[in-house]
């Protein structure tokens, strides 16, 4: 169980500093146990043209706690290249709940998928619904520009959006 726990803090933090990832859109979630499909291509309310889905799987216990794997990816819809600032939900420790990341910083040429792959507290039996935060979508190049920050060095426009995710 712990190895399992090991590998899945290894491959978020693999995945969460690559900003240029090559992702096949047609590959499903590489699952340990058993896991979901993809779910369907949704729209994000502020941003039409990014597409979201995700997947779960891998339920099982870490120190008593139950966890499972969710894989959540943003396919750009635009005709051009993008610049999409985003958080996903992942698992707390520290304080022993679910929560939005950090946000993440990835280029996105037309057509293309990035993906994130987060352990979180639960079951995917009992969680069918999961979170992204957009907080900036951009051209690429004009990231600077459009994707203002506050004083604080916060980027504005945050929105908050969820999808369904299929069930097991």
């Amino acid at each position: 169980m712990r190895q399992v726990f090991v590998i899945i803090v290894v491959l978020i933090l693999i995945l969460s500093c690559c900003s240029a990832q090559r992702i096949e859109p047609q590959a499903q979630p590489n699952w340990d146990t058993k896991g979901t499909h993809w779910s369907q291509w949704k729209p994000i309310a502020k941003h039409p043209d990014l597409l979201l889905r995700g997947a779960c799987g891998d339920d099982t216990q870490v120190k008593g706690v139950p966890m499972f794997t969710l894989y959540t990816q943003i396919r750009n819809g635009y005709p051009y290249a993008i610049a999409v600032v985003w958080d996903h939900d992942y698992y707390d420790a520290s304080v022993a709940t679910n929560g939005i990341g950090a946000s993440t910083l990835q280029y996105l040429d037309p057509a293309t998928v990035t993906q994130s792959i987060s352990a979180m507290r639960g079951t995917c039996k009992h969680t069918d619904i999961f979170y992204v935060k957009v907080k900036c979508v951009a051209r690429r190049g004009q990231e600077d520009a459009a994707c203002s920050k506050d004083a604080l060095g916060n980027y504005i426009a945050d929105h908050l959006d969820h999808f369904q995710a299929p069930s097991l």
